[in-house]
């Protein structure tokens, strides 16, 4: 009786913690514009291969980041809805422009492992990959602000998207909320290593060794996978150097581009790029 008692009291619980958290997204959407935003993703060469799709506030013609909004955004059941219509948007900016597209061209969307389990946002996915040809793709970044557990149905839904051509990465590795346990399984085609990792400090990086041996066990486990690494935070040119030095082979940072609107994307890297 007494644990009937207690699993009644859980549920009600959880219940109205759901409940409160929707409300409190329920009223940031009311008050916040979202925007999509676009951050290039550069290779070795220095030319761009992709960006990251990210979402900006909107106030008075100023776009900030959304700091905080997006833990309450991500504990509700608005997220979803906030996730497919991003996906949405992209596609229909983009969908008359592919031509004008790089080569293997990657727009990469956040997403958390949880969300892959959502009809809507899954479909939103197989749509935006169907709408393109094969030389651009979309890649899912697989956000946790903990340890990251994909369940059977998950992993399941991520390999049948992979096998309709979906790309998959594994986000902030090195901030404690990834794991290595998925990296030689075949989900992930980029692991991107967080800012924390990539800093430096008299013309160094902090975590040099580290970033080496990192690079050597994904490359050791993944060298029939083919899996490519991101280094994020890249600040300076000397940074950029040592990076590439250790076998990097993507990179993304204020030194190379700023977040900024598609419209500022469309004109400088593919307008621009067409003269």
């Amino acid at each position: 009786m007494k644990i009937k008692l207690l699993k009644k009291i859980e549920f009600n619980l959880n219940a109205l913690n759901s409940y409160v958290k929707d409300k409190i997204a329920g009223a940031i959407m009311k008050k916040v514009t979202l925007i999509p935003f676009l951050q290039p993703v550069f290779n070795e060469d220095n030319l761009v291969v992709g960006v990251e799709v990210l979402l900006r506030e909107k106030k008075r013609n100023i776009y900030n980041s959304l700091g905080d909004i997006i833990l309450d955004l991500e504990g509700s059941n608005n997220i979803d809805l906030i996730t497919c219509n991003l996906i949405r948007e992209v596609k229909l900016k983009f969908i008359n422009l592919q031509n004008m597209l790089p080569h293997g061209f990657e727009f990469s969307f956040n997403v958390l492992a949880a969300q892959l389990n959502n009809k809507d946002v899954v479909n939103a996915i197989c749509d935006f990959n169907d709408s393109f040809n094969m030389d651009i793709s979309i890649n899912i970044e697989i956000v946790e602000r903990e340890f990251i557990c994909l369940e059977d149905s998950v992993a399941l839904n991520i390999k049948k998207m992979k096998e309709l051509g979906v790309k998959f990465s594994l986000d902030d590795f090195g901030s404690g909320s990834s794991s290595m346990i998925y990296i030689n399984k075949g989900i992930f085609d980029v692991v991107k290593l967080d800012k924390s990792l990539t800093i430096t400090k008299d013309n160094c990086l902090v975590y040099g060794r580290l970033i080496y041996s990192i690079t050597q066990a994904i490359h050791n486990l993944c060298h029939e996978n083919r899996v490519k690494i991101l280094a994020e935070g890249v600040e300076n040119e000397k940074q950029l150097y040592l990076l590439k030095k250790l076998n990097i082979q993507l990179f993304q940072g204020y030194l190379l581009a700023r977040p900024m609107s598609l419209s500022d994307f469309i004109f400088y890297y593919l307008v621009c790029n067409e003269r």
